[in-house]
């Protein structure tokens, strides 16, 4: 099964940053917020390339990796 793996880092002024690793598209940004919930605001979103992928965007990949799709 895939792991999927939320990082959280505060720093001294309270100010936090997360990271999401494993998940593909809206949902890291989704559960973000899940996770949060009102405790927090959030001002900021960067976000990497793979929220801009898609699940078969993935499998496609894995998939050539492995040398079974051409």
């Amino acid at each position: 099964m895939k792991e999927l793996t939320i990082e959280i880092s505060i720093d001294e002024a309270g100010g936090l940053e997360a990271e999401t690793f494993g998940f593909k598209g809206k949902v890291c940004e989704s559960e973000l917020r899940n996770l949060l919930k009102e405790e927090f605001v959030i001002e900021n979103v960067d976000k990497k390339n793979d929220y801009y992928k898609s699940e078969e965007e993935e499998v496609i990949a894995v998939d050539k990796l492995r040398g079974t799709k051409k």
